[in-house]
């Protein structure tokens, strides 16, 4: 992909966690008992 091409690995992982933090605080907003 052209896209990745772009963007350094330092900007990827960053980009990675925020995507995975966010996915989790929704996740646990979803399933509150």
């Amino acid at each position: 992909m052209t896209v990745f091409s772009n963007i350094s690995q330092g900007e990827l992982i960053q980009v990675v966690s925020i995507i995975l933090i966010l996915g989790y605080l929704i996740f646990k907003m979803v399933n509150k008992d």
